[in-house]
């Protein structure tokens, strides 16, 4: 395992110190309360002075608190079947013009019919998907011209 530098260890602690930042958000914890349990679980009532370990330690106790560590790794286009092709290009062609994350046209495939995978899709229902990013698109659009 290879030893990490010091502005390796410092990217990661700044990382770290967002997450804990974020989550004190999703919680909506105050400060004094969020202080109190960095006190509790560390000894130390700032997240600057933590270590890695220690800020570690703190994303625990926020994870058991209710915090939702989300993933960040990037998503792929789906690998649809041939007659769906054309359509998730197209649906790929309006998430990147919106700047849109692909969970976003998953999430309106289940919302609509229930399944969870674009690629599963019928074309008829891709085609909803399609309407309805275009709907989307142009409400963005509206809102920016306004």
């Amino acid at each position: 395992m290879k030893k990490l530098t010091q502005a390796e260890i410092e990217v990661i602690r700044k990382k770290k110190i967002a997450q804990i930042k974020i989550a004190q958000s999703q919680l909506s914890l105050e400060d004094d309360v969020y202080r109190a349990l960095l006190t509790r679980v560390t000894g130390k009532s700032s997240a600057a002075k933590l270590n890695l370990k220690e800020l570690d330690q703190v994303i625990d106790e926020l994870v058991k608190q209710g915090f939702v560590v989300k993933s960040n790794t990037k998503q792929r286009k789906p690998k649809p079947r041939k007659e769906l092709t054309a359509m998730i290009s197209k649906i790929e062609a309006l998430l990147l013009d919106n700047n849109l994350p692909w969970n976003y046209a998953h999430a309106i495939a289940k919302r609509q019919f229930g399944v969870d995978k674009l690629e599963w899709l019928t074309y008829e229902q891709c085609h909803s998907v399609v309407a309805a990013l275009q709907i989307y698109a142009d409400r963005q659009k509206k809102k920016k011209e306004a």
